[in-house]
């Protein structure tokens, strides 16, 4: 008898135990997906989709910053080699590239802007390159920007620039022209 009553008070205290604290404040266990209850995700610190959106456009944003930056370096040394070497060809268009890309930048249209900027430099590496100068590896695309190149929108993108913003590469190469932002 003594034996069993033990038992029963074990199997009674196991039992309110277990109640109790899933009972108790923070003692419910976690819910599964799909599940979600009002105030969740502030609770547990899940991200919602609009600030998963924000990060992706401000790390966007610093991106094409970053590439701009980059490339107003590319554009300042061809311009100075091309002015030393006098073979220009090219430079206006990649001037005018590099501008609209400072413009779509300030617009907030930052893909469109690495786009721009990309296509800026690879006009700058010819130009050096025309000068029987090397382009410095610093300045080559590294990991972050290759993740936006594309080789074949080249073409596309001279021809969306208008032909009265490209002047005479003479003329332009002269002038003091703000590449960076």
């Amino acid at each position: 008898m003594k034996k069993m009553m033990i038992g029963l008070m074990v199997g009674t205290l196991i039992s309110t135990t277990s109640v109790g604290v899933l009972a108790a404040p923070g003692g419910h266990p976690k819910p599964g997906p799909g599940s979600r209850r009002p105030g969740y995700e502030q609770k547990h610190n899940v991200p919602r989709y609009e600030e998963s959106q924000d990060r992706k456009e401000r790390e966007l944003r610093e991106d094409a910053g970053y590439i701009l930056r980059r490339t107003a370096e590319v554009m300042e040394e061809a311009q100075q080699t091309a002015r030393r070497g006098h073979r220009y060809s090219g430079f206006a268009r990649a001037a005018a590239h590099q501008q609209k890309a400072r413009e779509l930048y300030k617009s907030g249209s930052y893909r469109e802007a690495i786009s721009f900027s990309l296509r800026a430099r690879e006009l700058a590496f010819e130009i050096i390159q025309n000068n029987n100068r090397k382009v410095r590896q610093e300045h080559r695309r590294d990991a972050r920007e290759e993740r936006y190149y594309d080789r074949s929108k080249g073409a596309e993108l001279d021809a969306r620039l208008e032909r009265e913003k490209l002047g005479r590469d003479r003329d332009v190469i002269r002038l003091k022209i703000e590449f960076n932002l």
